[in-house]
């Protein structure tokens, strides 16, 4: 910083409020930040510097590290390390500890964390609050990226980069490691948390029994009269106002009546009555059964094909009709009715299991109980389509361990675990399942979305909503490894494969032609039984490290046209065949495909939305105030130690 630039602080400093007591960030209603507190927040916020990558004593693991230790002090580093230091990046982190702090201090006055408010929160599971992914709360510094581990991820995955550079792609790098390294802390801080808590699940009481053969067949029988289908037609039918005068409209119904006596289609009434379309409408052919009010008005049941009902009088409208098609009343078959008696008898089932063990324990946490009852109480809160993302054993009891993981995470408060090494990290990853679920209670609970507003975001952000280029293929793929000699054979092998490919049809390659090249040549171990057919659609990712990896790949297969086979092209060790059995060229997405999609991507809108203006209400009912002052002060000190 030049000489100029310290007269600027300088003026700036005289003319500023300075706060209460020497050394103060920020105040609010009830607490303070020091220029110690922000110090370390930035520290754990802002990514280390060249000479802080590694500790003397724990190389990369900085998480290892005491906070006395050089390089877990504060000072500033260099040129590259003051750039991240500026008082807008300064203001910015006061501002997010200030609010931080707020949401923590209304955690507890909310008292989320007691055992007594936690089964209630526990519907919260479901609902976007996944332990694994709480990265954006509090993994912040505290699980650490360092660049050497970048550089050598690079220089291993070099053959996936193709020509990417290092600074190209350093974030999607930092982003991957840090998710693995998030991934393995929770893992072993959660499976801690089970071996300290006496946990024990008894998921027999999440199988719902199941209806066999025979008591379907059994249950049919004696339902049987409940599963006969009532008589019906199908009618052509046309309603003709009756306006304020009836004579007109007698005439056109009179009109209507012959040509329906004519024999004549839909279309060709529709082109006859083209001079009167504004006075009509004209229902598409469609099915009236014995049991609607429409068959008794118009007496359906002494009409058959071919034959035109009478005119009748339905309050302002004549409506007039031909019988098309006729069903007799009949019995349905079991067969016809299996699947729905199935689901019918399954729910009974499932009913009956749950009020005969509803107070059967679930799980057990430090020896308390959780029934089965309280595991449905709180099931019962989700909506219908969250209620059936859980359909199936399986997926029930992933719900019941996701429920398990965040009673552990709450109630872990005063264990050995909470003096380790750990103890900040996991307060912060308890204090953030906490926030999860007072967003929920503050923010998400109150979103509603109507169909309008999904109709109106779709439109505005169509664009997004689009289809990439896709393809279904059959491949080969012929595997070397780092040896010269070995990458030759391999190529020689996909080269002669190829070879033999190319003398086949397009209509041999579509059937079994290229399953058999490709089972005695791919090194693919499930060419086997696939001959190499891939059933997914392939298309781009909007995942940018994924498509990263699969660049090469992409490169050569979306380029193909259907029935087209590609030339032997190389990805990482491995040298590839592909053949496009299907194509579809990119094209806009209707609203009907995307819909849940669309409804994810507003609910997250909104939340976003809300969440901000909760915590903005918490800064102006608390009072916060951060003061320039000593930020600047904190500025011009860092240049000095620079010098």
């Amino acid at each position: 910083m030049g000489v100029v630039a310290l007269v600027l602080l300088w003026f700036l400093l005289v003319r500023l409020p300075r706060p209460p007591e020497p050394g103060l960030v920020a105040t609010y209603q009830g607490g303070k930040v020091t220029k110690q507190e922000l110090r370390r927040y930035l520290h754990e916020y802002l990514p280390r510097c060249p000479r802080h990558l590694r500790c003397s004593l724990h190389g990369q693991d900085h998480n290892s590290c005491a906070d006395e230790e050089e390089c877990e002090t504060f000072t500033a580093c260099d040129k590259e390390h003051s750039q991240a230091h500026n008082h807008s990046v300064y203001r910015q982190a006061a501002a997010s500890l200030v609010v931080d702090r707020l949401i923590g201090d209304l955690v507890a006055k909310k008292r989320l964390g007691e055992k007594k408010k936690v089964r209630h929160l526990m519907k919260h599971v479901s609902e976007q609050i996944n332990i694994s992914d709480l990265h954006r709360d509090w993994h912040k510094g505290k699980i650490r990226v360092e660049e050497s581990e970048i550089k050598d991820y690079y220089e291993q995955n070099r053959d996936k980069f193709g020509s990417l550079t290092l600074s190209e792609v350093t974030e999607d790098i930092r982003a991957l490691l840090t998710q693995e390294k998030e991934k393995v802390f929770v893992q072993n801080y959660l499976q801690e948390l089970r071996e300290n808590s006496g946990l024990t699940i008894n998921y027999d009481l999440l199988k719902y029994p199941q209806p066999d053969e025979e008591q379907l067949r059994m249950v049919f029988f004696e339902k049987r009269d409940q599963f006969r289908l009532p008589a019906r037609v199908k009618l052509l039918l046309i309603e003709v106002p009756v306006g304020r005068s009836s004579q007109p409209a007698s005439e056109l119904a009179r009109r209507v009546r012959t040509l329906l006596f004519s024999g004549a289609s839909l279309a060709e009434v529709r082109k006859s009555l083209a001079d009167r379309a504004k006075d009509i409408a004209i229902s598409a052919e469609s099915w009236v059964t014995e049991r609607d009010d429409l068959w008794k008005k118009m007496e359906l049941a002494r009409y058959f094909p071919g034959e035109v009902a009478d005119v009748v009088e339905d309050g302002p409208k004549l409506l007039v009709a031909r019988v098309e098609d006729r069903q007799e009343p009949r019995a349905q078959q079991f067969e016809e009715v299996r699947e729905q008696l199935a689901q019918e008898v399954a729910e009974e089932f499932r009913e009956q299991h749950l009020k005969e063990n509803l107070n059967a324990t679930l799980f057990t946490i430090h020896a308390e109980p959780y029934s089965l009852g309280d595991f449905m109480q709180e099931f019962q809160e989700l909506t219908p389509q969250e209620q059936a993302r859980y359909s199936t054993f399986e997926d029930r009891k992933k719900l019941v361990e996701a429920m398990v993981e965040r009673v552990l995470v709450v109630e872990d408060a005063s264990d050995e675990l909470r003096g380790s090494k750990n103890r900040k990290r996991l307060d912060g990853v308890r204090l953030a399942v906490l926030k999860q679920i007072l967003h929920q209670e503050e923010v998400d609970d109150k979103i509603t979305l109507t169909d309008e507003e999904l109709r109106k975001y779709f439109d505005k952000n169509s664009r997004y909503y689009r289809q990439p280029s896709r393809v279904k293929i059959s491949y080969i793929r012929v595997s070397a490894d780092s040896s010269g000699e070995d990458e030759k054979r391999a190529s020689q092998k996909a080269e002669k494969a190829l070879a033999e490919l190319r003398i086949l049809s397009g209509e041999q390659l579509a059937g079994e032609g290229f399953g058999q090249v490709a089972k005695r040549y791919s090194d693919d171990p499930d060419v086997v039984k696939t001959g190499g057919k891939i059933e997914d659609w392939i298309s781009e990712s909007a995942d940018l490290l994924n498509e990263i990896f699969y660049h090469e790949f992409h490169k050569n297969v979306l380029s193909l046209k259907k029935g087209e086979l590609s030339p032997v092209f190389r990805m990482g060790e491995d040298f590839y065949i592909v053949f496009v059995r299907d194509r579809q060229e990119p094209r806009q997405q209707a609203f009907e495909e995307v819909e849940e999609l669309v409804r994810e991507d507003l609910t997250e809108m909104k939340h976003y939305e809300l969440t901000a203006n909760m915590e903005a209400d918490l800064v102006r009912q608390a009072g916060a105030r951060i003061y320039d002052y000593t930020l600047l002060r904190m500025l011009t000190e860092e240049t000095r130690e620079r010098r």
